[in-house]
């Protein structure tokens, strides 16, 4: 078992073959040391376990707030007839970019913690970790980036609702994946809002198969 968590960000729970007497050890060890926890994110089944030991041992309830598919990509499937050119952001890119970003946050995290995206932004355009797709103008982003040495996870895709249906998003997270292939990861990962079946329809297209299903729960005091 991996437990993992940057305050003030939900517990990050990795379970295998962890029994219910290793996450009543956890919870007792978090509760004991006067640990406050918004929520617990993991693996469904696992995070699921840990939510209900938690209630029970600090009298708090749970909901789900998000329910998400990890999915994995080995293989591209390019979309065809999409009009436009993939390429990287630039810095004069930038404040178009941090709009999107914080409007991506308002539609995914909603009353969440919200990052900078200036900050971010900058960050992910120094490493040459965002994309954008290129219709005369960007009109599509995604981001590449916490790579392991075999594989990278794809986010931070969005598409402002006025540009959207055109299928831009789809040929950003198509090309942007087949370039970390080409430079050598072996596959791409990435989460979806199970809420949301726009998105997973999109992501199933260009190649991303379904590996396991996730929670994000929120502890609410009673």
């Amino acid at each position: 078992m991996i437990a993992a968590r940057t305050p003030p960000h939900n517990l990050l729970l990795h379970v295998e073959r962890a029994t219910d007497a290793v996450l009543e050890c956890l919870a007792e060890h978090l509760a004991g040391v006067s640990e406050v926890l918004p929520g617990v994110h993991g693996e469904r089944t696992s995070a699921e376990r840990f939510a209900r030991i938690w209630s029970r041992a600090t009298g708090c309830g749970h909901d789900v707030t998000m329910s998400q598919r990890l999915y994995r990509l080995a293989e591209v499937s390019f979309p065809s007839g999409v009009p436009g050119r993939f390429r990287l952001a630039e810095p004069d890119d930038a404040d178009r970019l941090v709009a999107w970003t914080e409007a991506f946050v308002d539609e995914a995290v909603g009353e969440g913690p919200h990052p900078d995206a200036a900050a971010l932004v900058e960050r992910l355009l120094a490493g040459k970790a965002l994309a954008v797709w290129d219709d005369g103008e960007a009109v599509s982003m995604a981001s590449a980036n916490r790579p392991t040495p075999n594989g990278i996870a794809i986010n931070l895709v969005y598409t402002p609702p006025e540009r959207r249906r055109c299928g831009y998003a789809s040929a950003c997270v198509a090309a942007l994946s087949q370039r970390q292939l080409d430079e050598g990861k072996r596959f791409c990962t990435l989460f979806t809002d199970l809420a949301n079946p726009t998105s997973n329809a999109l992501y199933r297209r260009v190649g991303f198969r379904p590996v396991a299903d996730f929670a994000e729960i929120r502890f609410v005091v009673a």
